[in-house]
């Protein structure tokens, strides 16, 4: 099975999640999890794969359903380590910024913020990682002007509806959600 970042083997009550940092390949067979390390192909490159490998894997057990308990969160955590800079102090505000984007939803992941490729708009490419439906609200740390909801390529398909600077919309299993922000 074909799986990014992690795979998950669970009961009603609990269950174990296996995590990686870049192996796709998983299966599952009774109560034994597996995951491919290398694929090593002969053809159409015969290095493929050859040389020294590193990587990472955690094995997290967890009580309740997969998407109650932190397995997305510890993938993403997992593949996207914390990266820290120093900075000379400097003038400017003091104490915690919130989030530029954010999402309170379990059920939605945050990809990507970056700039529109035609405009100064910020771009919020997100999805669904749960299999489930519902509504959800994005909140930006600047006053949003205007939400589109746009398609993979950032074409604009319509507006969304904006309350007290929260972006509502709707979602469906698994889909990736692109959304124009007019900050």
């Amino acid at each position: 099975v074909c799986a990014q970042k992690w795979v998950d083997l669970s009961e009603g009550d609990m269950g174990v999640a296996l995590l990686n940092n870049g192996k796709y390949g998983h299966d599952i067979h009774n109560n034994v999890m597996r995951m491919s390390l290398l694929r090593a192909p002969k053809a159409p490159d015969p290095e493929c794969d050859m040389g020294i490998h590193r990587f990472s894997y955690v094995v997290l057990p967890h009580f309740g359903p997969y998407n109650y308990s932190d397995v997305v969160k510890s993938a993403y955590a997992l593949n996207a380590p914390l990266r820290i800079a120093q900075i000379h102090s400097h003038k400017g505000n003091s104490g915690l910024l919130p989030p530029m984007i954010g999402c309170d939803d379990r059920n939605i992941v945050i990809e990507t913020v970056k700039k529109a490729e035609d405009s100064n708009d910020l771009i919020v490419r997100l999805y669904e990682c749960h299999n489930t439906r519902g509504e959800a609200e994005i909140h930006c740390m600047r006053p949003v002007k205007g939400a589109i909801l746009c398609d993979l390529e950032e074409n604009e398909l319509g507006d969304l509806d904006i309350h007290d600077n929260a972006v509502h919309f709707r979602y469906k299993p698994f889909e990736i959600i692109t959304i124009k922000l007019r900050v």
